[in-house]
């Protein structure tokens, strides 16, 4: 599966909040998917299609501290943004713990969304964190000190070039 660097996973079971999400990163140009459960959500986060997961407080079926711990047993790397309506230094603190990047409490200035969201992706991007993806029929694996092509497990002396 190929991975894009604008696919994001919205899990946020506020209709209001979700929509307004939606419509405002398509707007900037990321490309959404939405889920208004925990399992939804975390059925969505393991076919690791995602560049980054933003994550609101609790759904219906459970707590999203606990879809954001389970997240991080299979995806230690994809950043976590929480947005979130509860704003007290502990609950920051819970979210940070679980494994999230960012911390955004609602309401939140939707250019602070983009741009946290924004920063994170590029982060990862030049960080590598450790991500493989296949393109055009090569695995690439980015590691932190260097950027390798594998084609049918050896590596390529062509392809890629860092600029």
């Amino acid at each position: 599966m190929k991975l894009s660097l604008t696919d994001l996973l919205l899990v946020e079971s506020h209709d209001e909040s979700r929509d307004l999400a939606v419509w405002y990163l398509a707007k900037i140009g990321y490309r959404l998917t939405s889920a208004t459960t925990c399992a939804a959500g975390l059925t969505l986060a393991s076919s690791g299609r995602f560049s980054l997961y933003l994550l609101g407080e609790n759904c219906e079926d459970g707590a999203t501290l606990d879809l954001w711990r389970q997240i991080r047993v299979f995806d230690s790397e994809t950043p976590i943004v929480i947005c979130s309506a509860w704003a007290y230094p502990a609950d920051c603190e819970a979210g940070i713990r679980a494994g999230a990047q960012a911390y955004l409490t609602k309401p939140c200035e939707l250019d602070e969304l983009g741009q946290t969201i924004e920063s994170l992706i590029a982060e990862a991007r030049i960080s590598g964190v450790g991500k493989s993806v296949d393109y055009q029929g090569a695995r690439i694996t980015v590691s932190q000190t260097r950027l390798r092509v594998m084609r049918l497990g050896h590596p390529s002396r062509s392809g890629l070039r860092k600029t």
